[in-house]
């Protein structure tokens, strides 16, 4: 069952280490000041395979349990794939000098980031794991959902002896390959550019 989430981020205080307090973690930069006018919301599409983590949205992984077992790496109860990454893309917006639209207030956006997960996975045998972290940003249109900026790839991939530790370092990549793509002109454009029915009236 594939998960889609809309997430309209509030900025986290403190940008020093996006993901505070979660499993799935990256070093945030502090948000730069908001250019251009209008705000973005953020959908997210967990589209991973099924038997990686698509089943389940707050699974990234197996590892080696006891005696040998392999176990499921799961986020907390109240965490996903999704909020992370929406978190992750936010934090990455804000760095970029787009404003994001507060909780409640999608409706205000005159723009929405659309991210698609297709893999985000660490798997292994201790003390040799591996992990991969794919997905998409584009743009639309809040109000039509035409495509303002096409699809952009986002893509890490890594090894290390502690999955958290690799996603740490996938996923600092990941933040600073988003903050690049929602930072070039064309995109923050399309960000803030009024909605068509805004446009139409």
């Amino acid at each position: 069952m594939h998960k889609n989430t809309m997430l309209a981020v509030l900025m986290m205080s403190s940008f020093g280490c996006g993901g505070g307090g979660h499993y799935l973690r990256w070093n945030g930069t502090a948000a730069t000041a908001a250019t251009g006018g209008g705000k973005v919301a953020i959908a997210v599409n967990d589209k991973r395979e099924e038997k990686k983590g698509g089943l389940h949205p707050n699974e990234v992984g197996m590892q080696t349990g006891s005696f040998g077992i392999p176990q499921a790496i799961k986020l907390k109860k109240n965490d996903s794939v999704s909020s992370s990454i929406g978190e992750l893309v936010a934090q990455a917006a804000a760095a970029s000098g787009l404003s994001v639209a507060a909780p409640g207030q999608e409706a205000s956006a005159t723009g929405k980031i659309v991210v698609e997960v297709q893999t985000l996975w660490c798997t292994g045998y201790s003390p040799a794991y591996k992990a991969d972290v794919t997905a998409s940003v584009m743009i639309v249109d809040p109000a039509t959902g035409a495509v303002r900026v096409p699809a952009q790839p986002l893509t890490a991939s890594g090894g290390g002896m502690v999955c958290q530790s690799i996603y740490h370092k996938l996923l600092n990549e990941i933040y600073q390959q988003a903050v690049t793509m929602l930072s070039q002109a064309n995109v923050k454009q399309a960000a803030v550019a009024a909605p068509a029915s805004a446009s139409a009236q």
